[in-house]
């Protein structure tokens, strides 16, 4: 994937057929709504496609938000998160969904099963003769798990009798029946504050279930297999919790959310039960408050495949289609009817937003020619902060709120480069030829305190080439341990890669106080972030870090941070490259662990304040948090700098994405030509027919844009393909209507 900086989009349909529905914790049948791209997340990670019968579109993913998460809920290692569920329908189980805030786990996976559950409405925990939640439950003993000697699995246990922690006049059992999915635990790199999707056919089968079948979803930490201090902050699930008491017979009673401590004493209290009384083992978990009539429940949910006729609708993913950049008009596309029929009806959206944390307003979307709905709000000034949610009213009285969204109107002043994110960079091991970087300094004022004795700079240390950066020649780097770097063209022309008042360097692209705030120029961030090494490796010590290495060699600059997990703290190793043949920066990440804290992290590049590159921070957007193997390569491409006549020429012919894609009814194609050339451009049907000339003349060397109007042709795929020279490529656009 190519993108142009300017024209970064992440727009994504999705469509919701007759055939499915998402089940809430309650196990009311829904039909789908939009989410928060858990559907990229299926797409790109696990390859798994999605059909709907909706218009017959092949589709991706899907999960919203049923209830708005009102508390966060933590676990330490070796503990276990667990929720049953029982099933509305016969059919099929296909994906498993769940909302998380933070992993802090040592490799940022769960190990996931799913069982026959022994609890359910009337047996277990709130229903007579056992107590209402919270309620200490039990555990089987194991000799083989060398912390506490126990588990909350049948098959792990060496002893397989039951040993009950509730009170004496109550008898409890294992809540957890024979396995039905994940052959023992079936391991899942997690993705915190989003939406995590589990596909079941990734052990090639999904899950066939009876109507009225309880099940019970478990969820456990994974962790060494002995006792280790507990983290810095825990893994954290995101809840939702009534916001008053309810009856005994409403579907929610009672809190359907459980947990396995490893220790006494959880982190967490439960209806009001002191901490001190929670006990290890299964815990029957009770609401946030101490009414235990209140209720509460993990977000939680899971796709089925079943046969009731619900209205059928096509929703967006990301229903944001433009309005990210200055000068755009924000348009918002909810959802589209796939048939007008007064029968399938799908209720009212409404978009709630609030800008630059002005008071919360609202607006109704209005149902369009195209069977769309959506809202149109006028452009916004880059800078400009927009939080928005969605709710939807379904004509038999549900109401679906959405969760908050968060975007920052961006704006154009960091041409320049383009963005490949399927770059390749052939690792290959750190040898000899590696310098440790060693003398690191703070900036004159910083406090020295333990917490900040590794947020310094390293430098100058010369690259071993002239190197072009926004039109700059330098020559230097300043190297920081947070993961970022500096450049200059004098070696006297000291950097400082740390603020004087805080440890946790914590700056964002862009940085309109340039050049006068502390961010310094030419700032490179593969993957700024606040790593501890100085915890870890010499407390007293600020000049030496093990863990940060430079290389010269064949006209490419290197540095690799190869930084190792402590505590809650994000590990990482990856590596920055300058290029000096093409002036490319590529930044190539051979392992990343996803926890909160790596989250948070920056990647991108500034010159100055008119001059920079965003690409990522604080799981936005989540398409671009890098994996281990991803590959990010910047290569410029166009003007810098009008004012100063300051130009860079491609270096090789190129068609880029068009954008916006979908689109309806016109789209910008771009494309790069080298050297004078003659060019062609022509559009193309699926069927091979050309229907339109966009470009066939001879064209001087730059970057070139064309815009294709489609009003008259309809929806569907068709090519894009452009020829100079010896040089040929087609791309695929889908027009929606």
């Amino acid at each position: 994937m190519r993108i142009f900086l300017f024209t970064i989009f992440f727009i994504s349909q999705f469509a919701y057929g007759q055939l499915k529905y998402l089940v809430s914790p309650n196990d009311e049948v829904i039909p789908l709504k939009p989410n928060e791209r858990a559907v990229n997340y299926i797409s790109s990670k696990s390859g798994v496609g999605l059909q709907s019968s909706c218009n017959g579109d092949f589709i991706f993913g899907y999960s919203p938000d049923f209830y708005p998460s009102t508390s966060r809920f933590g676990g330490n290692h070796k503990d276990v998160f667990g929720q049953w569920f029982i099933a509305p329908a016969d059919g099929t189980i296909d994906t498993l969904f769940w909302s998380m805030d933070e992993v802090n786990n040592y490799d940022s996976t769960v190990s996931i099963r799913i069982f026959k559950s022994n609890i359910f409405r009337g047996q277990g925990p709130g229903f007579s003769p056992y107590p209402p939640p919270c309620l200490n439950w039990g555990y089987y003993l194991d000799t083989n798990d060398l912390d506490n000697g126990i588990t909350p699995f049948r098959d792990k246990a060496t002893d397989t009798n039951w040993i009950s922690t509730a009170p004496i006049d109550t008898q409890t059992f294992d809540p957890l029946g024979e396995e039905l999915w994940g052959n023992g635990g079936f391991q899942f790199r997690v993705t915190p504050l989003s939406i995590n999707a589990l596909p079941l056919n990734t052990l090639g089968h999904g899950l066939d279930i009876k109507k009225g079948d309880a099940f019970f979803v478990t969820m456990s930490i994974t962790s060494p297999n002995y006792h280790i201090p507990d983290a810095l902050e825990p893994t954290r699930m995101r809840a939702w919790g009534s916001d008053g008491p309810i009856s005994t017979t409403d579907v929610n009673y009672p809190s359907r959310l459980w947990k396995f401590y490893e220790h006494d004493s959880g982190p967490s209290n439960c209806a009001g039960v002191p901490t001190y009384l929670v006990k290890r083992g299964w815990v029957a978990r009770g609401p946030f408050e101490d009414d235990t009539l209140y209720t509460s429940a993990y977000n939680w949910w899971y796709s089925m495949t079943v046969t009731p006729d619900y209205p059928r609708f096509i929703t967006f993913g990301d229903p944001l289609q433009s309005g990210r950049f200055e000068g755009e008009p924000i348009k918002f596309v909810f959802a589209k009817l796939c048939s007008l029929d007064d029968s399938l009806k799908v209720g009212q959206w409404f978009l709630y937003y609030q800008i630059n944390n002005r008071n919360w307003d609202s607006v109704k979307a209005t149902l369009g020619q195209d069977s769309t709905f959506q809202v149109l709000m006028d452009p916004q000034s880059t800078g400009t902060q927009i939080k928005w949610r969605y709710k939807w009213f379904d004509p038999q009285g549900f109401t679906c709120i959405g969760s908050i969204h968060l975007f920052s109107v961006m704006g154009l002043h960091y041409k320049g480069y383009i963005l490949d994110t399927n770059a390749q960079y052939l690792w290959t091991t750190r040898d000899s030829t590696y310098t440790t970087v060693t003398n690191f300094f703070l900036k004159p004022g910083s406090n020295t305190a333990i917490g900040n004795l590794d947020e310094g700079t390293s430098g100058p240390i010369d690259i071993g080439f002239p190197f072009n950066i926004y039109g700059e020649i330098v020559r230097y780097a300043w190297i920081g341990v947070n993961g970022g770097i500096t450049l200059t063209s004098e070696p006297f022309d000291t950097m400082y890669l740390n603020k004087i008042n805080s440890g946790y360097a914590d700056w964002n692209i862009p940085d309109y106080q340039l050049p006068t705030g502390e961010m310094p120029k030419n700032f490179i961030a593969p993957f700024w972030n606040n790593y501890d090494l100085g915890m870890i490796f010499t407390p007293e010590d600020t000049t030496s870090f093990p863990g940060i290495y430079h290389n010269s060699n064949d006209g490419k600059f290197i540095v690799e941070w190869d930084i190792p997990p402590f505590y809650d703290r994000a590990s990482a190793t990856f590596r920055l490259i300058l290029s000096q043949s093409d002036s490319s920066l590529t930044f190539a990440y051979k392992d990343i662990y996803i926890n909160y804290s790596s989250g948070q992290s920056l990647i991108g590049m500034q010159k100055d304040s008119l001059h920079w590159v965003y690409i990522y921070k604080g799981w936005n957007p989540l398409e671009f948090l890098p994996q281990p193997g991803s590959v990010y390569k910047l290569t410029p491409s166009i003007v810098v700098d009008v004012e100063n006549a300051l130009y860079i020429t491609p270096i090789k012919y190129s068609l880029a994405q068009n954008y916006p894609n979908p689109f309806n009814p016109s789209t910008e194609i771009r494309y790069e030509i080298p050297v004078s050339s003659r060019v062609s451009i022509k559009i193309f049907d699926i069927l091979g027919r050309e229907l339109a000339t966009l470009v066939d003349r001879l064209e001087s060397p730059g970057v070139k844009t064309v815009i294709w109007n489609a009003e008259n042709n309809p929806s569907g795929i068709y090519f894009v393909k452009m020829s100079a020279n010896t040089f040929s490529v087609i791309k695929k656009i889908m027009l929606i209507r």
